[in-house]
């Protein structure tokens, strides 16, 4: 069919097929290295600044930023009252400590 073609010796194809190799090691390496989050519930206002940081994180601001896979703690024992409805979970969220009253 094409007569000009010769085949690729073995020793380009060894090469090649290193060359494949090393290229998927170095996508695998740079592949982001993503852990679960601990989340600490430290304060008892609803629903907050929107956002979950370490001045202020609210059981509703915890459960909108958590992943699957993270964690949410508890700092406070206090009754988390809450006034902006109903919390939606819909990941597994596994809490650990003692969770306070809500």
């Amino acid at each position: 069919m094409f007569p000009n073609i010769r085949p690729v010796p073995n020793s380009i194809r060894i090469w090649l097929l290193l060359a494949f190799a090393s290229a998927l090691v170095l996508l695998a390496s740079l592949a982001p290295n993503v852990q679960a989050a601990d989340l600490t519930v430290n304060s008892l206002n609803d629903p907050g600044t929107g956002v979950c940081d370490s001045t202020e994180c609210t059981l509703r601001e915890a459960i909108d930023a958590a992943s699957s896979g993270d964690s949410i703690d508890f700092s406070v024992t206090e009754t988390i009252n809450l006034s902006s409805g109903h919390l939606i979970i819909n990941q597994d969220r596994p809490s650990s400590g003692q969770v306070p009253p809500i």
